[in-house]
């Protein structure tokens, strides 16, 4: 089997070793590939903290919450 080249860069792109770009040979991702990956969570997960809590899970959350004052 050839080894890969590494000409085409970016971050999916993978060297002879089989491992990322972004990664170092301890397997630790490189502190530019954290930041990118950092920056799309907060961007997916901004959206997900406006959406409005389900009815279901707020009442599930009062039944689970007079549950344990009972005891």
């Amino acid at each position: 089997m050839a080894a890969r080249d590494n000409d085409q860069g970016g971050m999916g792109s993978e060297n002879a070793f089989g491992r990322s770009s972004g990664e170092n040979s301890e397997g630790k991702v490189d502190q530019r590939v954290q930041g990118e990956i950092g920056k799309h969570l907060r961007a997916f997960y901004d959206d997900v903290i406006n959406e409005p809590v389900p009815n279901r899970f707020m009442e599930l959350l009062e039944q689970l919450e007079r549950s344990t004052q009972k005891r």
